[in-house]
């Protein structure tokens, strides 16, 4: 099966993220009564947005047939590349990233100078260079974009060792990853599951 592609409309990338990423690790896309669950479970989404683990707990409730299952990683606040890669080398096992202070520049993901955007997307691999992700935005009717490794790590790096007051400020103008969620199928892991609390954006994208 090729990666799912959808459109979002609207602020609903969290909830188009976790359906991608449940499609890859099934191999198929959602059918029958799945989409029409799929339809209730995205219409919980709020305008002011909710952690991206928050929607994955949501689609355990709605679709516990499936045996999918969702780590909240732990860090200390922010993520390096190292958070990622660590979860996408064990088996059958996909990111979900939540970005800040980001935006498109065709099929790659960017700092952005300008609005500072929120946005969520699936991380389904690592080239060694680049994180793969499906995204619920299409660029030339395609979703496969890129993020560097680099400018995860640059953004990470400006939080190390910064105080309180830096953070605050560097959390509305840096690039970083502020929530990664590990999705897979079969038994959960013993890990612990915090909920964070982090605001996400809705994005508006010129086709």
């Amino acid at each position: 099966m090729s990666r799912p592609c959808y459109q979002q409309i609207g602020d609903t990338c969290g909830y188009w993220c976790t359906r991608i990423a449940v499609e890859i690790l099934l191999g198929r896309k959602f059918k029958g009564d799945e989409l029409k669950r799929f339809k209730e479970y995205k219409s919980m989404c709020s305008k002011e947005g909710v952690t991206l683990f928050t929607s994955c707990v949501r689609f355990q409730s709605f679709f516990p047939e499936l045996g999918v299952n969702f780590d909240n990683v732990e860090s200390d606040g922010k993520f390096s590349s190292d958070h990622i890669v660590k979860e996408l080398n064990k088996p059958k096992t996909v990111c979900l990233l939540n970005m800040q202070n980001m935006d498109f520049k065709k099929n790659t993901i960017v700092e952005n100078q300008k609005e500072k955007y929120g946005h969520n997307v699936c991380c389904y691999k690592y080239d060694g260079t680049n994180f793969m992700i499906q995204d619920s935005n299409k660029y030339r009717n395609d979703c496969k974009k890129t993020l560097t490794r680099e400018m995860v790590d640059t953004g990470y790096n400006e939080y190390v060792g910064a105080d309180l007051e830096q953070v605050l400020k560097l959390n509305k103008t840096i690039f970083h990853v502020s929530e990664v969620v590990a999705v897979y199928l079969g038994n959960p892991r013993e890990q612990a599951r915090v909920v964070r609390r982090s605001r996400r954006r809705r994005i508006n994208i010129k086709l």
